[in-house]
């Protein structure tokens, strides 16, 4: 019995290991570029069910690790500045997902940040959003400063740690306000 045979009729619901197979083994031979044509490898499966399977979960640059607290601050700055434009923002993100940028806003990053409104948080230097946006690649905290490559992200992730659990910090990237 041929593997399409056994993967029998229409699949709707979570893909099977089988079809995760076929759909990698499909793109190693004739690309990403038609997805229709992908689809017609994987019974029941259509081209917008292919893309996305490819580009959500097998995708072999995808960031499967949890998110980092640079990541989270660059999440929290860029809906600051984007609204929920998660395509927008994933480009801030190499390797992270429209869809897990989103996941990650509202399971976590909202709801801390709605529990902790009493403290609002600050960039760490002048490397804005806008900084950040207008070179895409460019990731937040990252300077040609003397003070080191990585330092200013230290700093953000240490001050943005500490904000996030409520702690005092030294660092003058965090600010609380008190509601009267």
């Amino acid at each position: 019995m041929d593997l399409l045979a056994q993967l029998g009729p229409s699949s709707k619901g979570p893909w099977r290991a089988e079809e995760d197979r076929l759909l990698q083994r499909t793109i190693e031979s004739q690309g990403h570029n038609n997805w229709s044509e992908v689809a017609r490898s994987i019974p029941g499966r259509s081209g917008k069910s292919c893309r996305l399977r490819w580009y959500n979960q097998l995708h072999p640059c995808l960031k499967r690790d949890p998110f980092s607290l640079e990541e989270d601050v660059m999440v929290i700055q860029a809906v600051a500045k984007l609204g929920t434009k998660w395509s927008e923002i994933a480009k801030l993100l190499p390797g992270r997902t429209d869809n897990a940028i989103k996941n990650r806003w509202n399971s976590s990053l909202k709801r801390k940040l709605e529990a902790r409104r009493d403290a609002t948080f600050q960039p760490v230097n002048d490397i804005t959003m806008d900084a950040a946006l207008s070179r895409r690649n460019y990731p937040l905290g990252f300077t040609t400063s003397s003070r080191g490559p990585v330092s200013t992200s230290i700093l953000a992730a240490t001050a943005f740690n500490a904000w996030l659990h409520g702690q005092e910090s030294t660092s003058s990237t965090v600010r609380s306000t008190h509601n009267k």
